[in-house]
């Protein structure tokens, strides 16, 4: 049974945010450290494949087809399917990102480096 992560989370939409880890580009681009910041930002193992925190599942992926713009994450309105992909970031932009949805922010607008 999940915890209960303030009222403020319990109003946030559900987000999910998927995080390429593939062995082709993302990880030869520094993927993990991604992970790895985005894991120190809410606390959670970085050794294990899912993590979760507040109204975000943040989950490693196989290729996204943005290879030529690793490391990226998409994220996904759980909601709606709304998809947003983030390209080109580094550990601080994917912190960001996490803490910005964590307080209930959009996707929309954070970096102009979105794809759509």
């Amino acid at each position: 049974m999940e915890k209960p992560h303030g009222e403020g989370a319990l109003k946030s939409k559900q987000k999910r945010i998927i995080l390429c880890r593939s062995q082709k580009r993302c990880e030869k681009q520094r993927a993990k450290y991604l992970w790895e910041r985005i894991a120190q930002e809410i606390g959670a193992d970085p050794d294990g494949e899912t993590m979760t925190s507040g109204n975000l599942t943040i989950e490693k992926s196989p290729c996204q087809g943005f290879c030529e713009k690793a490391p990226n994450l998409q994220v996904i309105d759980v909601e709606t399917g709304e998809k947003t992909q983030f390209v080109n970031l580094t550990p601080i932009d994917a912190a960001k990102i996490v803490k910005h949805l964590l307080r209930g922010g959009s996707e929309k607008g954070i970096f102009n480096n979105r794809t759509g």
